[in-house]
């Protein structure tokens, strides 16, 4: 039977508001909806937080009183908000989480995957977010264009060709960020972007 499933859930590494204003703990995720194949049909189930025409991203939280009472309340997330759509070409097909995001003065910085193409001309390529510091589910920014896109070699050729995938991030003392991502699905190499002072300050 088919149902929708978390995919790459990347935490936020501090408490934030959900929609009630309640801290809580909360994670980024991109609901997959599944099909199951049952004698030549196809089976289509919604997921729970509704009809999903691209996959996108998804915010989910549970309260830390909550998870103060009683640790395994950590995995029961709820309230859960649409924070992102494909909103330009080189993300048509879907987006998804990367590293965690980092927070920084002027709001969360997420780096994310966006995918494009279809087949043979498939392409993973690199974005950054930035959501508002206490409200994470409203978008400051989204990257109009990949800030990074396979080019050399080992981007391009592997187990899965055309592929950067972000997957941790680390905020260096000169306002640079290392991005470590995943290269073709073969390998694992790192970027360093500066950060525009707007976010900084």
């Amino acid at each position: 039977m088919g149902r929708a499933k978390p995919r790459r859930r990347v935490f936020f590494s501090e408490p934030v508001l959900d929609p009630s204003g309640v801290r809580s703990f909360a994670i980024l995720h991109r609901p997959t909806v599944r099909f199951h194949l049952q004698h030549g049909t196809r089976q289509f189930i919604r997921p729970s937080m509704g009809l999903l025409k691209h996959e996108a991203l998804w915010i989910s939280y549970v309260s830390v009183d909550a998870v103060l009472a009683d640790l395994a309340q950590l995995t029961e997330v709820g309230h859960h908000e649409h924070v992102m759509s494909s909103a330009s070409p080189w993300e048509a097909v879907k987006i998804g989480a990367g590293a965690p995001p980092i927070r920084l003065h002027g709001g969360w910085l997420l780096p994310y995957h966006g995918v494009s193409g279809e087949n043979e001309s498939r392409r993973y390529s690199m974005g950054v977010a930035v959501l508002n510091l206490e409200r994470p589910s409203r978008v400051l920014y989204q990257s109009p264009e990949p800030i990074l896109v396979p080019e050399t070699e080992y981007e391009r050729g592997g187990l899965v060709s055309n592929v950067i995938f972000p997957s941790a991030a680390d905020l260096r003392t000169d306002n640079s960020v290392d991005i470590y991502y995943g290269a073709a699905d073969r390998v694992v190499a790192a970027a360093r972007i500066g950060l525009p002072s707007e976010i900084l300050t």
